[in-house]
């Protein structure tokens, strides 16, 4: 799946089509077992948890946090990130 010099419009189509329904159920489950920390990998923000991070906010700024509707853990997730704000200076 190459996003390379394709329209905007078709990259948000293939992501909403391919990608976000390949990838989004992988993070929902690792979430899920993870436990209650709500970490990727174990008890504290790892670089995993920032790489999620970039694919939530990607998703809710081009395609809408709807698209996060099927996914309870991916909720939580992206408001922890914008309750705290620190990545914004």
């Amino acid at each position: 799946m190459s996003y390379g010099f394709d329209a905007p419009e078709n990259v948000v189509t293939k992501a909403k089509t391919i990608a976000n329904p390949k990838y989004l159920p992988v993070f929902e489950k690792v979430l899920a077992e993870n436990g209650a920390n709500g970490h990727l990998y174990g008890s504290s923000l790892t670089l995993a948890d920032i790489g999620l991070l970039e694919v939530l906010l990607l998703i809710e700024d081009y395609i809408g946090v709807n698209e996060l509707n099927e996914y309870p853990n991916l909720q939580v997730r992206i408001r922890f990130f914008n309750r705290r704000r620190f990545y914004f200076h």
